[in-house]
């Protein structure tokens, strides 16, 4: 039932475009909390990331068109289509990627909204993601003997900082403008990019 319960969390949270905690947090949390056998605990996280992860790709996808204007479905879409060359690159770029502790959700955001295949970024995905989710657990469960309770279950500073990081870079992804910085090396905000902003002369 534990088990249930982690796959559904974890696929909730990586549905989810912002405001989330990451992954490997609660894969950490549900180890140390419950003492459950960790290769399963990475293969029942990993399993559900790479599902929820290819869900927000194809929601983004479908609903970009009625969020952003075209200008801006453009600008996110150029990282998308800049991933998105050959599946030998798709899968080394997510997989170089996934191993980091990173959030994904902007990599995901781009590939939804340029429409590009998805198979060798999920594998990728889910290769790097299970070396990360290893490692981090593994250590978490190390330093756990020295860590206190949790038992209280309610947000601590520490999450709560983690939660508004991860949203302030979301939102920069969002914002900038990946063409001029691809293109010509230069950091440009977009500030008027969703349907119902109009921009000032």
């Amino acid at each position: 039932m534990i088990y249930l319960e982690l796959l559904g969390l974890v696929l909730l949270v990586n549905i989810a475009p912002a405001f989330v905690p990451p992954t490997w947090t609660i894969l950490v949390y549900f180890i140390v909390k419950h003492n459950l056998y960790l290769p399963l605990v990475v293969v029942c996280g990993v399993a559900a990331a790479t599902l929820g992860r290819f869900i927000l790709s194809k929601y983004i996808g479908i609903i970009s068109h009625s969020l952003f204007n075209e200008e801006q479905i453009e600008n996110i879409g150029y990282i998308g289509k800049r991933l998105g060359k050959t599946k030998k690159a798709n899968f080394f770029f997510t997989f170089l990627y996934s191993l980091t502790p990173l959030s994904t959700t902007a990599l995901f955001v781009a590939a939804g909204i340029a429409k590009i295949r998805m198979d060798m970024v999920l594998l990728g995905f889910f290769l790097g993601r299970v070396v990360s989710y290893t490692v981090l657990a593994t250590s978490a469960r190390a330093l756990s003997s020295n860590m206190t309770s949790a038992d209280g279950g309610g947000l601590t500073w520490g999450s709560i900082v983690k939660i508004l990081l991860a949203a302030i870079v979301f939102l920069f992804f969002i914002f900038i403008d990946w063409k001029a910085l691809l293109e010509h090396k230069k950091i440009r905000i977009k500030w008027h990019i969703w349907r119902w902003s109009k921009k000032k002369d």
